[in-house]
């Protein structure tokens, strides 16, 4: 250890400390000694001892001077040229003394400092903090302090970290060291150029370590927080160091003061940072820093989720087809190689290599790498300025508005590569228009999702944009567009929703735009029906035809007639009574032989199920006879199949052959009490045939062959309706020639939407016979009208 001058140390630390010097506290709370060594008990994962000579306090104040021992459950790490002050922390259970000094920090014992190479190491600040309070002093708005959040059972709860006590050590000048990172972030750099984290003498730099695990960070950023709950340490370690100096120039002779000076200078100028505008570096031994993805939209399920060993804040390229500008968090490990980090993308890979390039900034992103032996993958998201648009020129698709954008992409399936983008979109359809033949508007698309993988562009979303003159929407609707690279021959426009075309409006209706023309399929829809009309749009306009039939429900018609000829024939009253009754006694007569017929049907019918059911019972009588048979055939030939062995062999056949027929006599008894069975249901079954065929003969003996009109009940009336025929028929002859009308008037609509608008003719039929002058109209509502002659027109609306 280098001396320092004794009276000056005395003098500071007796005025700050107010405590006698030389005095030694044994067996307080957190302290104990020995004949040699004296140790501070701060937390449960740390403590510091010191030679007995160079231990001072008493009641709840202590100091250490000289070369230090930090001890944790880990190991021991020297503390050298210390000057270190504790007080009894009251207000922290976790942390038991409030610690501030100067030391030389110990990087040869962190791993990864280890090979660090220093060109100036001046005295630090020192201070003590645990993890909360660590972050309650430098965490702020959306800034979290990268700290390991390590298990403490490692097959436990993994949100039950450790709280460690970290030891912080704040360099307000004169640190200058060079770090190589390229194997921990995978730039394999090769020459002169080694891809090193460097820290320039001229800036100050805080290193806060958990060493225990070991654990390290470094930060220029995080000087202020720490100067202002340290500030007597750095005024200290400031004046330990002039008075180092000074030695050192005493020591050296006045003549090495300008070699030191130039010294000083190159450690300054080579200590540059290769890494541009350095922020933060962390490093923890475990992997147990976390990356937690700021902008997760199109991210796949899973991905950017992990805890790894480096953290930097930087400008760096991970992998082949990123460069980020942020905080950047590296694992490296059995499972393979992951980074990922938070800040501002610029992304630039072939989605369809020599053809087809993607280059685009994103901000506000998250991007990451994971590299295993099987598969490298990239993804990110993150914000795309319209001024920067991430599409290549040549697509028929524009950016808008800001707009998030995702990718994924794999080396070990290029057929899942793809980029996602959400926003506002416009579409320019002049290539379409080309394509189709017709004149198409540009859409702008809201809410929209774009994809692009390498076989084309697929946009989908909502519009309020008509694609064509013809054609105006009632709100917005959706709308499905697609561009392929390499045959854009094969682009479409899909939209469906409420639109009007040519003035009319149709619900739904789906559009269909593509090189094979441009196709509307939709319904007219009136308050009382739903007509399909489809069609296309070309150069001369729409034109869309559809069809559906129709019923005009005048069949009112025959009442009015009858109760006129009711009126000119009420003399004859009588007489149409008279036929009433002959009507009448004919629906008794018919209804009676109905009645038999149907009685006739059923016992026909009953006598067929009888039949089958006798058929069904002997055929499975057969079967099972069948089943004996075979059975016993195979007996015969087990049988013979043992007379044919020869004798030595007789004693094994013959119980194979008796085993085999013993099994095939008991299938014959299963089968025969089969038959048993069958035979009881087939002795039942013919019961019931023999009763259904005599019911048949019963029921046939008792119809009547003769026809209705000769049947007694019938034939005494029908005089009288053949003497009241003729009076109506001298009653007709004075009436007017009217139609009979006997069903209602059926038809068929067919219409045409065009240019003009919609119109249509009906086709009608009455009474079997087509009606010309059918007609359709739709002011003020939709309605189908026919004119039959003599009785005027008859509108129905539809």
């Amino acid at each position: 250890m280098k001396t320092r001058k004794k009276p000056m140390v005395k003098l500071f630390m007796t005025a700050l400390l107010q405590i006698p010097l030389m005095s030694t506290a044994f067996g307080a709370e957190g302290v104990s000694c020995d004949a040699y060594r004296c140790s501070i008990s701060i937390h449960e994962s740390l403590a510091i001892e010191s030679g007995i000579a160079d231990f001072y306090g008493d009641g709840d104040r202590y100091e250490m001077i000289g070369d230090l021992t930090v001890k944790t459950p880990a190991g021991n790490v020297p503390l050298l040229d210390a000057q270190l002050y504790f007080s009894r922390n009251t207000d922290n259970a976790d942390i038991g003394f409030e610690v501030y000094g100067v030391a030389e920090a110990p990087f040869p014992s962190v791993p990864l400092l280890a090979g660090a190479s220093f060109t100036a190491k001046p005295l630090a600040a020192v201070g003590l903090a645990g993890r909360k309070m660590l972050k309650s002093l430098l965490e702020s708005d959306g800034y979290t302090l990268p700290l390991a959040e390590n298990p403490k059972d490692p097959e436990g709860d993994p949100n039950d970290i450790k709280q460690p006590a970290y030891l912080f050590f704040h360099f307000q000048s004169g640190l200058a060291f060079d770090m190589p990172l390229d194997a921990l972030l995978g730039m394999n750099q090769e020459g002169d150029n080694p891809f090193n984290f460097s820290v320039p003498g001229d800036k100050s730099v805080t290193f806060i370590l958990d060493l225990e695990e070991p654990y390290f960070f470094i930060s220029q950023n995080a000087r202020e927080l720490v100067a202002e709950k340290s500030e007597a340490a750095i005024d200290l370690a400031k004046q330990a160091n002039e008075e180092r100096e000074k030695e050192r120039e005493q020591q050296n002779g006045e003549d090495n003061k300008e070699n030191n000076d130039a010294v000083k200078d190159a450690a300054s100028e080579t200590a540059k940072s290769v890494l541009p505008d350095l922020g933060d570096l962390a490093f923890s031994f475990e992997g147990g820093i976390p990356f937690r993805p700021e902008t997760i939209w199109g991210i796949p399920e899973g991905a950017g989720e992990f805890k790894g060993h480096l953290y930097i804040e930087t400008e760096l390229p991970l992998y082949k087809f990123v460069k980020l500008n942020g905080e950047i968090v590296t694992y490296i490990g059995k499972e393979g190689y992951m980074q990922g980090g938070n800040g501002n993308v610029e992304v630039s890979f072939d989605l369809i290599p020599n053809f087809l390039n993607f280059s685009f900034p994103l901000g506000n992103a998250t991007a990451g790498v994971t590299i295993t032996k099987d598969e490298q993958a990239t993804y990110f998201s993150g914000i795309n300025d319209p001024n920067y648009s991430f599409l290549p020129s040549f697509v028929p698709f524009t950016p808008a508005n800001k707009t998030l954008v995702s990718g994924y992409i794999s080396s070990a399936n290029p057929m899942v590569t793809q980029l996602r983008a959400k926003g506002q979109f416009g579409y320019d359809t002049a290539g379409l228009s080309k394509l189709v033949g017709v004149n198409l508007n540009n859409l702008a698309v809201n809410s929209a999702d774009l994809t692009v993988t390498v076989e084309g562009i697929r946009l989908r979303g909502r519009t309020s944009s008509s694609i064509h003159p013809s054609i105006q929407l009632g709100g917005s609707v959706d709308v499905d567009i697609f561009f392929p690279f390499t045959r854009p021959e094969l682009s479409y426009v899909r939209m469906s929703g409420q639109m009007q075309v040519a003035g009319v409006g149709l619900s739904p209706v789906a559009l269909d735009i593509s090189a094979k023309g441009f196709f509307i399929n939709g319904k007219f829809v009136t308050p009382l029906s739903e007509i399909g009309m489809g069609g296309q749009i070309t150069n001369q306009g729409p034109l869309l035809t559809g069809n559906a039939g129709i019923y005009l429900p005048i069949g009112d018609i025959t009442a009015a007639l009858n109760k006129a000829r009711e009126s000119v024939l009420k003399a004859e009253q009588k007489v149409q009574e008279a036929g009433y009754l002959v009507d009448q006694a004919r629906k008794q007569v018919q209804a009676d032989r109905d009645r038999d017929a149907a009685n006739l049907e059923k016992a026909r019918a009953e006598v067929v199920s009888a039949q089958n059911g006798v058929k069904s019972l002997q055929s499975k009588i057969d079967y099972q006879n069948g089943l004996i048979k075979k059975y016993k055939g195979e007996i015969a030939a087990k049988k013979r199949w043992y007379d044919d062995q020869p004798w030595y062999k007789k004693p094994a056949a013959w119980t194979a052959y008796t085993a085999y027929r013993t099994y095939k006599l008991g299938q014959i008894g299963v089968a025969n009490t089969a038959i048993a069975g069958l035979n009881v249901a087939m002795a039942a079954a013919k019961g019931v045939l023999w009763t259904a065929e005599q019911v048949l003969y019963g029921i046939q003996q008792g119809i009547s062959a003769l026809p209705i009109d000769l049947d007694p009940r019938v034939s005494g009336l029908i005089i009288g309706l053949e003497s009241a025929k003729a009076a109506l028929k001298l009653a007709q002859l004075a009436l007017p020639d009217l139609p009979v009308i006997d069903l209602d008037v059926g038809g068929k609509i067919d219409l045409t939407l065009d240019i003009k608008g919609i119109n249509g003719n009906l086709s009608a039929q009455m009474n079997g016979q087509s009606l010309a002058d059918g007609k359709v109209a739709f002011d003020p509502i939709p309605k189908a009208c026919v004119i039959i002659s003599k009785l005027g027109e008859f509108c129905t609306p539809f």
